[in-house]
């Protein structure tokens, strides 16, 4: 399976950033389960929880492979989790420069055209839906 209009260097960025945030949110949460953050500070408490939304999804679902793996087996997820919101925010970036996207250009002509809906597959879709609103649209 290959990802359409892929792009590596978003992709390098947002596993950089997702790991640099990662460092004290490890840190924080660490010091959380030993006892030593001050609770008043709610700074690093802040990243204390966000830990735990960042170790998703490999330590939320395989944690019993995690713990028999040891030290690279939690690093490696980690890892794994950085790469994961990568991919998410690469194809996020994606969706926000695609000219098509529904989401950005909702009232656009050219998405109601029927070269679009054609070139989508919604022109079978918007047939069976409601034939009598796209009758005028037929003859393209």
């Amino acid at each position: 399976m290959k990802i359409k209009n892929f792009n590596f260097s978003v992709f390098v960025i947002g596993v950089i950033l997702f790991g640099l945030l990662l460092i004290p949110c490890f840190f924080a949460a660490y010091g959380k389960d030993e006892g030593t953050l001050i609770s008043d500070d709610s700074f690093w408490n802040f990243f204390a929880s966000l830990f735990y939304v960042l170790r998703f999804p490999t330590h939320t679902l395989l944690w019993p492979i995690i713990t028999k793996g040891g030290p690279f087996a939690f690093f490696g997820g980690l890892f794994v989790n950085c790469m994961f919101y990568g991919l998410l925010i690469e194809r996020f970036v994606f969706m926000l420069r695609n000219k098509n996207n529904l989401l950005l250009f909702p009232n656009s002509i050219y998405l109601k055209s029927p070269i679009f809906l054609k070139n989508t597959g919604l022109w079978s879709l918007c047939k069976w839906i409601s034939p009598r609103c796209f009758c005028f649209l037929s003859n393209t």
